[in-house]
């Protein structure tokens, strides 16, 4: 028993600090089935009110960009991955989903 819970903290320290990803939800509408993705990672969102804000972590494997998937007012919307942040260290992101549905994506340490 003892080695199971080692083995499981080790595992747990060996992802290091997670990546927190603030998103923000300017588009005026309500997104549904929000998915943000990078290197070694993907964390999806059932649905963000118009004005919502959440955070989110994630463990980037790597160094990474964002992408986006969702849908807003029934049309499909898919953004390649932006911006730059790595895995193990104290990233943190902010997404911002504007009223065009065009994503502005900014890191930071």
């Amino acid at each position: 028993m003892f080695l199971v819970v080692a083995v499981a903290a080790l595992v747990a320290c060996g992802r290091g600090q997670p990546t927190v990803i603030h998103v923000r939800n300017d588009s005026g509408v309500q997104l549904r089935d929000l998915v943000l993705s990078g290197t070694g990672f993907k964390v999806s969102l059932a649905s963000l009110a118009p004005d919502g804000q959440v955070d989110l972590s994630a463990f980037p494997t790597g160094e990474s960009g964002l992408g986006v998937s969702l849908v807003a007012n029934g049309r499909t919307v898919t953004v390649a991955e932006q911006g730059y942040f790595e895995g193990g260290g104290r990233y943190e992101v902010d997404l911002v989903i504007r009223p065009d549905l065009s994503v502005a994506v900014d890191s930071r340490l």
